[in-house]
């Protein structure tokens, strides 16, 4: 059995979430879903955060690959808390509902310790990098690294050519989508170097080709199966907040 990210989503069980609610919840269950230490559990792969406004909430029950705990949370403090303490008080929450999970599965608490620190140690800053880190060109010259950067509206995802030294050479903005993984996802799938200069990356399908030159320039190819152009076009709109390049 392989280690596995484990993903945390946060959910407030009232008639309504604020937005401020939904923006910070976003924010911070992706900080614990990547900055944790991938684990070894077996059948759990998701753990639904649900915070409730009645005291004595504490549940935890598991359906399927999905453990939910549910648990108090003092949302008049949330409400009345800057932008930065909203965030700080739901990752404080999230870390002791998380710490139950892991001695209810027995998992080693450390690695969620190891987790925590990073995440306060950043300052809830959360850079993810894609396609398992650089990828070199074929005569080791340039180096490829492509990030998304978590924020509080919206997820961007970039692009950095660095020469062998590792200096930057060029960092381009691809596009901006909904907070989150999910979107972006569904547009980068794999990536390689068409020649020394020139970088693509393809969503699931192959359909959606962006190529990146270090010189900054950004253009499509489209392969469309069973649909046309104007139909990918939609998808990469509707998949997108802003975009920095011609469909």
């Amino acid at each position: 059995m392989r280690e596995k990210r484990l993903w945390v989503q946060i959910n407030r069980r009232s008639v309504e979430e604020p937005i401020d609610f939904v923006r910070c919840s976003n924010l911070v269950g992706n900080l614990f879903t990547f900055k944790l230490p991938p684990i070894i559990v077996k059948g759990i792969r998701k753990v639904n955060i649900d915070f409730a406004n009645h005291d004595d909430a504490l549940l935890i029950g598991g359906l399927d690959s999905i453990l939910t705990i549910v648990e108090t949370f003092p949302f008049d403090l949330f409400d009345t808390a800057d932008l930065h303490g909203k965030i700080a008080l739901l990752a404080d929450r999230t870390y002791k509902c998380l710490m139950l999970v892991y001695q209810h599965l027995n998992l080693d608490v450390e690695q969620l310790n190891i987790g925590y620190k990073k995440i306060l140690d950043d300052d809830f800053v959360l850079t993810h990098i894609l396609f398992g880190g650089p990828k070199q060109n074929r005569n080791r010259s340039i180096k490829a690294t492509v990030k998304a950067d978590f924020l509080i509206d919206y997820t961007s995802v970039n692009i950095i050519f660095l020469n062998k030294k590792d200096i930057v050479i060029n960092e381009i903005p691809l596009f901006k989508t909904i907070p989150g993984w999910l979107f972006y996802s569904l547009l980068l799938k794999t990536c390689k170097w068409i020649d020394g200069e020139t970088f693509e990356m393809s969503n699931g399908s192959k359909e959606i080709n962006f190529r990146v030159n270090i010189n900054r320039q950004i253009t499509m190819h489209y392969l469309p199966v069973n649909r046309d152009v104007d139909g990918i076009k939609e998808e990469i709109q509707f998949l997108t907040l802003e975009s920095y390049f011609d469909l």
